[in-house]
């Protein structure tokens, strides 16, 4: 059978938002007449929830069955897509003892001939052209790539082959973070829910790492609100000021 799932992180339940992007992927990657390549870019802004986003698009194709094959590699170097293919290698049985280059034209070679459908996914890919990933885009009329890239490096010439990922909504924000540190759905925590959703900028990084502080350490979501406001340095704090310094001005 020519089945094979690479997809390195177990699926996360409780990241149950962008649903609406994640029905683009999938009619994104329906496999009506294509060119050589069918590459999409899934966009957004730095720790806006690209990774969990495809992570789970990808957990979703394997259980529709939309791909009989999917391998998810960190893009965000020429080391780590080197890296990602020799566990490929690995996987598909290629001697260790043959040079890294020969083991990359045996991976793509084989790729290439794959009988069904196939997914490779480069996470964070943070280069301007995507030139340079074509040495590790194998051929063939079953290939499908996905790669997630921040939305400001994006040129014109792709907008047509993009997916935007867009701001997360309150409300959405809220029953995230309350999802995820697993406090009692009250009016209360409902309430101080949207404070901190609103004080972290709704960014889903940051809503995700305080929801498992919270559950950890079995505080209330107040608790932690003011522990952020307090530059407590265990909050998400130094997070959001690390994502501002990213964004262009």
């Amino acid at each position: 059978m020519f089945t094979y799932y690479q997809i390195p992180i177990s699926r996360n339940k409780t990241f149950v938002v962008f649903d609406d992007t994640i029905t683009r992927l999938q009619q994104s990657f329906s496999f009506s007449p294509k060119p050589r390549k069918n590459v999409v870019n899934l966009a957004g802004v730095a720790c806006g929830g690209k990774s969990q986003v495809a992570l789970e698009f990808c957990h979703r194709a394997r259980i529709s069955e939309q791909f009989g094959a999917i391998f998810f590699i960190k893009g965000s170097s020429t080391t780590s897509i080197e890296k990602g293919f020799r566990v490929i290698a690995d996987k598909f049985n290629i001697p260790k003892t043959d040079p890294p280059e020969a083991r990359l034209k045996t991976v793509k070679a084989i790729l290439s001939a794959w009988p069904t459908p196939w997914l490779l996914v480069f996470d964070n890919y943070n280069h301007e052209d995507l030139a340079r990933l074509e040495p590790y885009m194998p051929d063939g009329p079953q290939a499908s790539f996905l790669v997630t890239r921040k939305a400001e490096i994006m040129k014109p010439r792709e907008l047509e082959t993009t997916v935007y990922l867009p701001e997360l909504r309150l409300q959405d924000a809220v029953d995230l973070l309350l999802t995820r540190s697993a406090v009692a759905q009250s009016d209360e925590n409902y309430e101080q829910g949207v404070r901190l959703a609103m004080a972290l900028e709704k960014i889903p990084r940051a809503i995700m790492q305080a929801g498992t502080y919270i559950k950890k350490h079995k505080i209330t979501i107040a608790a932690y609100l003011r522990m952020f406001q307090d530059g407590d340095s265990r909050t998400a704090a130094s997070l959001l000021y690390d994502i501002r310094k990213r964004m262009p001005s």
